[in-house]
C-alpha cells in the first residue's frame, strides 16, 4: 500500500508540474512586452532659408495604454538621404504619450530649421524613438527615409517647390515669375529673329 500511495503521489506531482509549466506560458505569452509599431510624416518635404520642419509620430499596437515618451532626432546636413540610425540634434524636449482606451497614440516634434550657413543643397532626415513606461510596451526606434527627410535650399522660400503629385522636391533657384518674364523674354528675342530673318529673304 505504502509503494502504491507514494507512486500515486509521484505522479499528481508530475501533472501538476506540467500544468505549472503550462500555465506559466500561456501567462508569459498573454503579458509579454509588445513592441509597439511606429508611422511617421514630416511637415514638408522642402523647406527654403529660414523655414522650419516638424515631424509627426504616430505609435499603434494591440493593446490599450501604450504609455512613455517619445524623443525626435535630426541628422545632417548630408548630400544624400540618410537613414538617421544614431547620434544626431535632439529635436525639443521628450513627448509624452498616453493612448488611454485606445490602441494608438500620436505627437509632433518641436520646429527644426536648418543654419542658414548651411550649404546650397542638403537633406535632414528624423529618427524617433520611444521608451515604454508600462510593461506591456517594449521600447522601439524608428529611422526610416520613407516620409522622414525634407529637402533644405539655402534660397528664399519662394524659390521652393514641391510635387505634389509625386511626393518629390521640385526646387528651382529662381522664382516662378522671374522664370515666367525670362520665357516671355525668350520668346519676343525669337519673334525678332523671325522677322529679320524675313525680311532678309525679300
Amino acid at each position: 500500500m505504502s509503494n502504491k500511495g507514494h507512486s500515486s503521489k509521484s505522479r499528481r506531482g508530475i501533472v501538476f508540474s506540467v500544468m505549472l509549466l503550462l500555465a506559466l506560458g500561456v501567462a508569459q505569452q498573454v503579458y509579454a512586452a509588445e513592441m509597439p509599431t511606429i508611422t511617421s510624416q514630416v511637415s514638408k518635404l522642402g523647406i527654403g532659408r529660414g523655414q522650419s520642419v516638424t515631424d509627426t509620430a504616430t505609435l499603434s499596437g494591440t493593446k490599450n495604454n501604450l504609455q512613455g515618451t517619445v524623443t525626435f532626432f535630426v541628422c545632417g546636413p548630408t548630400p544624400t538621404v540618410q537613414p538617421c540610425s544614431s547620434g544626431g540634434t535632439q529635436v525639443g524636449s521628450a513627448k509624452l504619450v498616453d493612448s488611454g482606451n485606445t490602441t494608438s497614440v500620436s505627437t509632433t516634434s518641436d520646429a527644426f530649421t536648418p543654419l542658414q550657413t548651411d550649404a546650397a543643397q542638403d537633406y535632414y532626415c528624423f529618427r524617433i524613438q520611444f521608451v515604454s513606461s508600462i510593461g506591456t510596451y517594449s521600447d522601439a526606434t524608428s529611422s526610416s527615409t520613407t516620409n522622414e527627410c525634407t529637402l533644405f535650399r539655402n534660397v528664399e522660400p519662394t524659390a521652393v517647390k514641391v510635387d505634389s503629385f509625386t511626393g518629390q522636391n521640385a526646387i528651382s533657384d529662381v522664382p516662378l515669375s522671374a522664370t515666367a518674364l525670362g520665357v516671355l523674354g525668350m520668346a519676343v528675342l525669337a519673334g525678332i529673329g523671325w522677322f529679320a530673318l524675313r525680311k532678309r529673304q525679300h
